[in-house]
């Protein structure tokens, strides 16, 4: 099989449609300003114009992933991981590797028979199946709503709110066939600091 060079898009003639705001390309990757007079488009030089739409690595915002840890004690019946509502993006489940027994996850009323093993030693890690949220889209899609709302008269929509994927602790319980003491290492949910 023979591969080509696929040049990105901003050397091509012809740019993707995301976010013209009026600008047209041009021949040889220019960027063009539309033709209000009819004589023709004046070239404009594409760093400026396209330059705050760029995403710069090194001024992006510094997000800090936050854990807390604490131990539980799997016995039978089982035990929940948190007596309230704990909101994280996953944990991990740790029997002491001194332990005699393996310790057993899953939904309130697990037992030894229908949990999933965690034995001694080996880290068990529960995360979220789609993490997902496109919350970067927010504030883009507010802006289109509010757009679309003057310019076709509507009723401005309610805001939107994108979701937060969440793991509760309090969902998930432990249990064991003899008292056993299970470390629990909670990864909370990032936060803008």
């Amino acid at each position: 099989m023979r591969k080509t060079y696929q040049p990105p898009w901003y050397e091509r003639a012809t740019m993707p449609d995301l976010m013209s705001r009026g600008l047209n390309v041009g021949s040889g990757g220019v960027l063009q300003a539309p033709d209000v007079s009819g004589a023709g488009a004046a070239p404009v030089d594409a760093g400026p114009a396209v330059a705050p739409w760029l995403t710069n690595p090194g001024m992006r915002p510094t997000v800090l992933q936050r854990f807390v840890n604490f131990q539980v004690t799997a016995n039978s019946p089982a035990v929940r991981v948190s007596d309230s509502r704990f909101e994280c993006i996953g944990a991990i489940l740790n029997v002491y590797s001194t332990a005699g027994a393996s310790a057993f996850w899953g939904a309130p009323g697990v037992t030894a028979t229908t949990g999933i093993e965690i034995r001694p030693g080996i880290p068990a890690f529960i995360g979220l199946d789609q993490d997902r949220e496109q919350w970067e889209l927010q504030r883009a899609l507010e802006h289109i709503g509010a757009m679309l709302a003057i310019q076709g008269q509507f009723e401005m929509m309610a805001p939107y709110m994108a979701p937060r994927v969440i793991l509760d602790l309090n969902s998930i319980a432990l249990a064991s066939v003899a008292a056993q003491p299970v470390a629990v290492l909670a990864f909370l949910a990032p936060e803008y600091q």
